[in-house]
Order: C-alpha cells, then structure tokens, then sequence
C-alpha cells in the first residue's frame, strides 16, 4: 500500500502546483497592468485618468464571465476546459502588447478577463473534485497563495522588464508564460479526478444561484469581501501614476518601490 499512497501524494501535489502555476499566471495578467500605467499611456497617448478604466475592465469582464461560465462549464471534461480558457487567456494578452490605443487596450483586456474569470473558476473547481476533503483546505491555500506570489514578486519583476524592453515586454512575457501553463495541463493533468466533475452533484441553475443571494449570511460574506476588494482597488490603480506624476519619484526606482531590487 505505501507505493500507493506515496504515488497518490505525487499526483496530488503535482496537480496542486499545476493549479497553482495556472492561477499565478492568471492574477499576473491582471495585476501586472496596473502598475504599467504611467508607461503604455504615453506612448497609446491615453489619459492618465483613463487608467483606472484599463484596469478595472479585466475586473468586470472576469467577473461576468466568471458567472456565466458557471452554467456552462460543468458540461465539458476539466482538463479540455481548463487548456481553452487558458488558451484564450495568452491570446488575448498577446493582444494587449499589440494595442495602438485605449480602444484597442480595452478590447484586449476585456477579451483576456473573458478567459481569466473562468480560468480561476475552474482552478478551485478541480481542486473541489480531485482532493479530498481532508487535504482540501490545504490545496486551496495552495493554489490561492499564487495571489501573493504574483504581487510580491511578479509585479516588480514585470516592471523591471518594462523598464528594459518597453511597457509590451510583460504582456509577452505573461503570455508565454500562460502558454507553457497550457503545456503543463497537456502534459500532466490526469484522468479521471482532474477532468471530470465530481459524480453526482447537481447543475447550476439560475433558480439556485438566485437563492444563495437571498440567504442573509451569503450577502453579509459577499459585501465584505467586495468592501475588502473595493476599497483597495481604489487606489492601487493609481499609486504608480501618483507616485511618479505628482511626487517626482523615478520611473528606473519603480521596481524597489515594489520591492524587487535596491535603487
């Protein structure tokens, strides 16, 4: 039984990083754009006060589409799922780095929040699936930890290559990324756990999604995450362009003000 169970922790832990990877990827998208701001608006020749719309339309987008695709993802196998929307999600950031203005931007980004939004959906739905309940806690602290390993070390490492090759460098990067995540789901994402919704549970419809906004606890869980997200996203849009346009301070120092390197 050993061999088994250590085989077992393998496949496990090989599909948590994996997951792991594809939600890294997918938060770097989002938020690797914000701080960019100040650099793709000069050369697109878009209003500082235009940013906050660049990156709140990826938000918007991912959060539609996130709900939408809850009625229809659970017809298709995971993995086929899962390899499509992260697919979609490098071309569309492919496609922010070939933008010529704020019209093009905003095409793109809505385009990539399309395919990010399910994309984390469906991350957190294989975990669901495939790990049982008794590790499943751990999973998702996994998997949902690559939110603050994009923002720690993501973002400055995706300012500094801005610095050195233009503000489309990180979307290329990010896209290549995304692809070598598609190239992982093809390569080591298994049958049958990490494909297929777990037996037996009922389909999404709109009469039970209506009903979890009418439980009292559901609201009061939801406002304080949105309050939570709200309040922060107010500002984080607009640190960069702050910092740089009204205090002067250096775009080449940008990177340590997100702590990736000394000035």
């Amino acid at each position: 039984m050993r061999p088994n169970i250590e085989q077992k922790d393998t496949s496990e832990n090989r599909l948590v990083g994996l997951l792991a990877f594809v939600q890294f990827v997918n938060i770097l998208d989002f938020m690797m754009v914000m701080p960019l701001g100040p650099d793709f608006s000069a050369e697109l020749r878009i209003p500082t006060s235009q940013l906050g719309i660049v990156g709140g339309s990826y938000t918007a987008s991912a959060a539609i589409s996130g709900l939408v695709s809850a009625f229809i993802l659970d017809r298709f196998p995971r993995k086929k799922a899962l390899m499509t929307v992260v697919t979609g999600l490098a071309i569309a950031t492919f496609a922010g780095a070939l933008s010529k203005g704020l019209a093009s931007l905003l095409a793109a980004r809505v385009l990539a929040g399309c395919f990010g939004g399910p994309a984390s959906a469906l991350a957190l739905a294989i975990v669901a699936d495939a790990i049982p309940v008794s590790r499943r806690g751990r999973a998702l602290g996994v998997v949902m930890g690559a939110f603050s390993i994009a923002s720690i070390a993501g973002v400055p490492v995706g300012l500094e290559l801005a610095h050195a090759g233009g503000w489309r460098a990180p979307f290329i990067g990010v896209g290549a990324l995304a692809l070598v995540a598609v190239a992982g789901i093809w390569l080591f994402m298994r049958e049958p756990a990490a494909q297929q919704r777990a037996p037996g549970l009922p389909r999404l419809t709109v009469g039970k999604l209506v009903a979890q906004f009418r439980k009292r606890d559901h609201l009061i869980s939801l406002g304080l995450a949105a309050t939570v997200m709200f309040s922060g996203f107010i500002v984080i849009p607009n640190i960069a362009t702050f910092v740089q346009k009204n205090l002067g301070y250096p775009r080449e120092n940008l990177g340590f003000m997100y702590r990736f390197r000394p000035p």
